[in-house]
């Protein structure tokens, strides 16, 4: 979404504290670290626990608290995880989302101030807002409705700061009861 000032707390909690941890360890590797024998391991017992209904509808609740959506109708129960393995972003990508989550502004990434001046020319990254007028194509944005990870208010600011820079160039649509992996 760009934005994510609205996300909840839990995920702002557990996101920050794996993330910075994450960052530590492998700052450019896949999230979460990536190896085919530790994958099957996992997924087998995952794939184990959402077999028993109490664990599953457990694993399920948890679930649709951070990521939003209603725990009955969470994709989780109904994909295979040895065909679809957990992770799917990297260390960086979170480590940008938490960037987001504590600052007012869409910005690339920010390194060290150094790193930033190399970079950029700028100690700290500049907002993109300022580039929003030069998008010359249609845009449409959407959102689970009870996405909790990226709550669909950032969704819709940032589709009316495209719109107000780019008037015409931008929509937003809704989904409701669907949730960030849904």
């Amino acid at each position: 979404a760009g934005l994510h000032r609205d996300v909840g707390l839990l995920p702002r909690v557990v996101l920050s504290l794996t993330g910075l941890v994450a960052l530590r360890l492998v700052p450019d590797g896949p999230f979460p670290m990536r190896s085919s024998k530790l994958q099957q391991v996992v997924a087998g017992i995952v794939q184990d626990l959402k077999r028993a209904q109490g664990t599953g509808d457990l694993i399920a609740a948890v679930a649709s608290i951070f990521f939003g959506g209603t725990s009955g109708g969470f994709a989780f129960r109904r994909i295979s995880l040895f065909d679809y393995p957990l992770g799917g972003t990297s260390v960086r990508v979170m480590a940008h989302g938490c960037q987001g989550m504590f600052g007012s502004e869409m910005t690339p990434f920010s390194f060290s101030e150094e790193e930033n001046l190399r970079r950029y020319g700028v100690r700290a990254p500049e907002s993109y807002r300022h580039d929003f007028g030069l998008l010359d194509i249609p845009m449409a944005f959407a959102a689970g409705e009870l996405d909790a990870l990226i709550p669909p208010a950032n969704v819709r600011l940032l589709a009316a700061a495209v719109e107000a820079a780019s008037p015409g160039k931008s929509g937003y649509e809704g989904f409701a009861q669907l949730g960030h992996l849904d």
